[in-house]
């Protein structure tokens, strides 16, 4: 199939989902498990239909240290498919305030837990991660987000981390779970109208402990989690 063929069809299975689904959501309004069950409604049918796998190596460090932080490397669009196929239970994600205004997976995002924050107002954004720090805490929910902030084009290579999410795991003395997922380009590259069958390749990194750190261990925190997916990502990039 071609680009724009295999675009359709992702765009046309969503909005059914989300079309067909808001009933569902606003019956089951703040239920933590939303994202879980619409992920597997989305991912099965296409993965089926475009000819998409995702290999996850030490898939058991999802769930070793819950609730915890899942943090990500951001690439492309297609990541929110490739979390659909695997995120947990109860587990949550922090995404722009603009996304509220998209039809139909808008009332999904918010029916379903997940946070939004305004990255331009810093009050706002604070606020954001501090109801989800207490999201987490109140109700065992884990947390989902991309350091990086925005998606980063250049293959193997990691664009430098917010503090926000460091911010938040320490104020919940929440462990972080690194999650690094190859480069997709040969697979889903947008702007080069890149869309082909292929296996994704995703490792989840050893669990890192929050507990009795501060604010003054954020630099440190964010650096060693940096440097760990990065070194991750460098050696997936060069595997055969």
């Amino acid at each position: 199939m071609t680009f724009y063929v295999r675009l359709f069809v992702i765009v046309l299975w969503s909005s059914i989902v989300f079309i067909l689904g808001t009933p569902l959501f606003l019956a089951f309004w703040g239920n933590l498990n939303l994202n879980r069950m619409v992920g597997r409604v989305l991912w099965y049918p296409l993965s089926w239909i475009l000819g998409l796998k995702i290999e996850i190596s030490n898939e058991q460090r999802l769930t070793a240290s819950q609730p915890c932080v899942y943090l990500a490397n951001h690439q492309s669009a297609l990541e929110v498919l490739l979390f659909a196929s695997f995120v947990t239970d109860r587990t949550l994600a922090i995404g722009k305030k603009q996304i509220l205004w998209v039809p139909f997976f808008g009332l999904f995002f918010a029916a379903a837990g997940n946070i939004f924050i305004d990255r331009k107002k810093r009050h706002q954004a604070v606020s954001g991660l501090t109801k989800a720090v207490e999201i987490a805490k109140n109700r065992g929910a884990s947390i989902l987000i991309f350091p990086e902030g925005t998606r980063n084009k250049t293959p193997g290579t990691l664009l430098p981390f917010k503090k926000g999410p460091f911010h938040m795991a320490i104020s919940g003395q929440l462990p972080i779970v690194p999650i690094v997922i190859a480069p997709i380009q040969d697979i889903w590259d947008a702007a080069a109208r890149v869309s082909r069958s292929g296996l994704v390749k995703v490792q989840v990194l050893d669990p890192i402990p929050t507990r009795g750190l501060s604010g003054a261990d954020i630099e440190t925190l964010s650096d060693r989690v940096r440097s760990e997916m990065l070194a991750c990502l460098t050696r997936r990039e060069h595997r055969p």
